[in-house]
């Protein structure tokens, strides 16, 4: 590069790359890139539902019937739920499934207990797994208070600041 000097370009975000890369390589139908969405709809120390929306991409050309599976499982590796459903997938398109599941007495995540789900994908075609897929997810409630501020598991939380680092780069 003309007119710099090799000390100082490598801290101008510009310069090419300098976080890690991955090359990952897929089966022409898989889950797509960030293609879960999860969430929780209902929530209590006794039980909690899950609902999942998966993206799943067909490149292979043909219609194709997939069997999508997905387990809860904790922190433990252990599984502590599951659900299955059949999707029907267009040639060279992306499906939407989506299914839920209860998970019996969910250890909540907080500040102090960070406790961490996997939701592991499985998708199957004619019996074969093609393709698997982990999501992490910390089951919790939240609410926000107008007069009384944050809440996460019903209990008041005071948000103190966020962490911007490497965001705004050369800003």
């Amino acid at each position: 590069i003309s007119g710099f000097s090799g000390s100082g370009i490598s801290g101008y975000s510009g310069s090419g790359i300098y976080r890690n890369v991955w090359l990952t390589t897929v089966h022409p139908i898989h889950v797509d890139h960030w293609g879960t969405y999860i969430f929780t709809s209902e929530v209590s120390l006794s039980s909690a539902k899950i609902n999942i929306s998966t993206s799943i991409k067909n490149s292979s050309g043909k219609n194709v019937t997939a069997i999508v599976k997905h387990q809860l499982l904790n922190a433990k590796a252990k599984k502590v739920a599951q659900t299955s459903g059949v999707v029907q997938l267009s040639n060279t398109e992306t499906t939407v499934s989506q299914l839920d599941f209860s998970v019996a007495n969910p250890v909540l995540w907080d500040v102090e207990n960070p406790y961490l789900y996997k939701v592991l994908t499985i998708i199957e075609i004619d019996g074969k797994k093609v393709d698997n897929y982990v999501t992490s997810i910390g089951i919790r409630t939240f609410r926000f208070d107008a007069y009384k501020g944050f809440f996460l598991n019903g209990k008041h939380l005071k948000i103190n600041g966020v962490c911007n680092h490497h965001d705004l780069g050369a800003l």
